[in-house]
């Protein structure tokens, strides 16, 4: 249904305490158009690093072939290791598109 490209880099070093954007560019494949107001992005398991809320409502309309940015703004932890948070596009229950994230910290 969709294809991501990740900003940071999968598995990023980071500082401790390090505040950043995790920015998903997500195309959609589905052959159909995303209507506004009909999905959401949100944290569904692993680390909790977002700053603010669990889930968000993608307010724009996504043709078929076209690509929009997800962006949320995230904590690395103070403690060294390696952690994963996985956030989704989804409509209702159901996954349209997985959104992981792993950074190292050091």
């Amino acid at each position: 249904m969709c294809s991501s490209d990740l900003s940071p880099a999968l598995s990023t070093v980071v500082g401790r305490g390090y505040d950043f954007d995790a920015v998903w560019t997500v195309k959609n494949i589905s052959g159909k158009t995303w209507e506004t107001g009909t999905l959401d992005y949100k944290y569904i398991r692993g680390t909790e690093l977002h700053k603010f809320e669990k889930l968000y409502d993608l307010n724009q309309e996504v043709k078929s072939g076209d690509k929009v940015e997800i962006r949320v703004d995230m904590l690395a932890p103070l403690t060294p290791g390696t952690y994963t948070t996985n956030w989704a596009l989804v409509r209702g229950g159901n996954v349209i598109c997985d959104l992981p994230i792993t950074i190292i910290v050091k």
